[in-house]
């Protein structure tokens, strides 16, 4: 059956437009929204998989209350020039086009695309994965309605609770299907509810959050980006200096992202592969990348006061022996160190430096690792960029050598108070909205909580963006350009844009700050002998009487020091403080883990939970733990089958006839094994050390 819709246009006056005030502004017509489904054929050979070709059967446009349908990529080409005539688009008169994972899609169409517009431009953090493609030539432009949503459109559906949700699980991705072969009934329901879900998705979105097609972010973080643009420049003339001040050159700029990681995350290397039986905690902190930008002093203006290989000596020159003392006056540093003779002090489970972070300059041999923690280098000098909180903690767990190559100081204030009020504004939103949920179990506040966590976990995002980018642009040999931008230019131009306002080293310190927190919760309260694992900003450990006492001590301390410095909000009569190290009130029994990222436990009602990065929690009906079945199983060379995850493949080549179906490349989401491996460790030594 060949099945296509012809198209007939909305009147005008069915579809919203939104035209701007001043001349020379865009016009936006009311969006529409697109899917398409997909079929490949490939070829097992001794599990390597081999794609011959893949292509589209089935797509669907929908504008306004009305569903298009179509077969091949020609027909939806001619529909595309349809829509650009019959509603007049072009560089001033635009229809945005929604598709929930633009990358997939867009991996089939790019040479009708660049057929209406040969100009057309992305927005792209990658090759192959573009959130936005400009086609303003012909007013056309597609945006990725998944980096608006950040979650699928099954989760967008049930989070905003809209009545027509996406069918989940109503057709079979495996069946190969081609664009002349007739299709069942269902196929054409699938598809209308993958339409008429993302359409109704992004009408729940503009209706709770107050925006419109004309002028919703592009991101889910350009909600938060906006509020820190509104409190700066309503206090432009106050803060103007201060953020200007915090403009790093080039050089600062490249040991910054050097010297920026996530979080902190490791198993105790005496537990690794061990199941562990007792009374097992599990505490995390309360928005904890929230609180150090509350509670933290942070990193305002650069200096270089020493870089050996520039000649530059600006300050002082900062040796071994001075760092102390930048540190003890209120400074927060960017080391560029060669290390060597490192060892890790006896009884430090956790060991913190990564090898991955070794800079390519280091000429380190007989590196010692568990899991990529290195453990000891018995020879040359490993370089690596660190912060200043990050140096704290490698003095604590290793003894060994150190030179200093280059030195950034940055001095540490509070943060302006456009960025800690939005703080305040989302943690104090989502607090008030939680209580108000409890009591009244309404829809409404549900959608209003979810939205605001969000928004809350989007802080730290837009305050860790690089501030350089690269311009990565498809090409229509079917390749990718990746323009390297000038980084003094990039900077620059940042600064010079009215409405950023937020500095780099600022993301920087969220992280390092927060790492040296749980280092400090690892180390000092719940001792390394009881750590069992920690990610980000949780810790499994066994409680003792001596830790509980002295988590509780701490608790209490950092309760109080927010309650001097004014870290509060306050709510329904109720006033919370900023940072506490919550208890999950899991009551688990039992507890193992291999490596960063993959662990799991068992509580005392012998529910079963575990955590494994690639694995989903759930295909096709069957749960992850189920696939296990025991917490014994999560060992070295256990194989999820079921919920072995997938992975995207690209192909791109010119429109070529392949069985008589005309294709020009696509993306084919494979079906994946995770097979499980131990700690990776070229010295089982060292996991068996006497822990004092």
């Amino acid at each position: 059956m060949y099945y296509y819709t012809k198209f007939k246009p909305l009147p005008l006056q069915e579809l919203k437009i939104y035209k701007g005030k001043e001349k020379g502004t865009i016009t936006y017509i009311e969006p529409a929204y697109y899917d398409s489904e997909t079929s490949n054929d490939t070829d097992f050979d001794l599990g390597i998989e081999f794609v011959y070709d893949t292509w589209v059967y089935l797509w669907a446009f929908g504008i306004g209350n009305r569903v298009y349908y179509g077969r091949t990529i020609a027909q939806f080409a001619e529909l595309l020039q349809n829509v650009i005539k019959a509603y007049e688009l072009r560089n001033d008169r635009i229809m945005i086009i929604y598709v929930h994972n633009l990358p997939y899609d867009a991996s089939y169409i790019w040479h009708i695309l660049f057929e209406l517009d040969p100009d057309l431009t992305c927005l792209a953090l990658s090759p192959n994965k573009p959130f936005v493609i400009q086609m303003h030539n012909v007013g056309i432009e597609f945006r990725c309605s998944y980096r608006l949503a950040n979650r699928s459109l099954d989760k967008w559906c049930k989070d905003l609770g809209v009545k027509q949700a996406k069918k989940t699980g109503m057709i079979n991705y495996k069946e190969r299907h081609t664009p002349t072969e007739r299709l069942q009934t269902e196929q054409f329901v699938y598809m209308n509810y993958d339409i008429v879900s993302l359409r109704e998705c992004f009408k729940k979105e503009c209706e709770v959050t107050g925006y419109n097609f004309s002028n919703i972010p592009l991101t889910s973080t350009g909600y938060v980006r906006r509020v820190f643009k509104k409190a700066y420049n309503k206090q432009f003339k106050k803060y103007i200096n201060l953020f200007q001040r915090t403009k790093p050159n080039a050089d600062q700029y490249k040991r910054l992202c050097e010297a920026s990681a996530g979080g902190m995350s490791e198993v105790g290397r005496h537990v690794i592969g061990r199941t562990i039986n007792g009374k097992i905690r599990h505490r995390d902190f309360d928005s904890h990348y929230p609180t150090q930008m509350e509670c933290e002093l942070f990193p305002m203006q650069p200096i270089t006061i020493f870089d050996s290989e520039n000649g530059i000596n600006a300050k002082r020159p900062v040796l071994k022996s001075k760092i102390d003392w930048y540190l003890s006056h209120n400074y927060w540093l960017i080391m560029d160190i060669n290390i060597k003779e490192l060892q890790i002090k006896k009884g430090v489970t956790a060991p913190f430096l990564m090898k991955s972070k070794l800079t390519p300059e280091s000429k380190a041999t007989d590196i010692l690792h568990v899991n990529g923690k290195v453990v000891k280098i018995s020879g040359g000098c490993a370089r690596v960029t660190i912060t200043s909180d990050d140096y704290l903690i490698y003095r604590e767990q290793y003894d060994f050598k150190m030179s200093v190559i280059a030195c950034d100081a940055y001095n540490l204030e509070p943060l302006p108070d456009y960025v800690r009020d939005t703080v305040l504004y989302y943690y104090k939103g989502k607090n008030e909205l939680k209580e108000k949920h409890k009591a009244t179990g309404a829809e409404e506040d549900r959608i209003n909580l979810m939205l605001q966590k969000n928004r809350l976990n989007g802080i730290f995002g837009c305050c860790y963006s690089h501030i350089v980018r690269n311009d990565i642009q498809p090409k229509q040999d079917y390749t990718w350009s990746v323009e390297h931008k000038d980084i003094q230019e990039g900077i620059d131009t940042y600064y010079n844009t009215r409405g950023n306002c937020l500095a780099f080293q600022w993301g920087v310190r969220v992280c390092s700050a927060a790492r040296k927190e749980l280092h400090e919760a690892i180390a000092h309260k719940i001792g390394y002998q009881n750590f069992l694992y920690c990610d980000t900003d949780s810790a499994f450990y066994i409680e003792t009487e001596t830790n509980r006492i002295a988590l509780l001590k701490w608790n209490d301390e950092l309760q109080q020091k927010s309650k001097e410095n004014g870290h509060f909000i306050e709510y329904d009569g109720k006033r919370k403080y900023f940072n506490y190290f919550d208890d999950e009130k899991e009551d688990i029994v039992s507890f193992r883990a291999l490596h960063s990222k993959c662990y799991g436990f068992i509580t005392s009602d012998d529910k079963l939970t575990i955590t494994v990065a690639g694995v989903p929690r759930e295909t096709n009906g069957i749960k992850r733990e189920d696939e296990l079945q025991s917490l014994d199983n999560l060992k070295d060379g256990f194989v999820f089958r079921d919920n072995g995850g997938t992975r995207a493949v690209y192909f791109c080549h010119p429109v070529r006839d392949y069985m008589g179906i005309e294709t020009a490349g696509g993306c084919v989401i494979m079906d994946t094994h995770k097979e499980l491996s131990d700690c990776v460790c070229n010295e089982q030594e060292y996991i068996e050390w006497e822990i004092e």
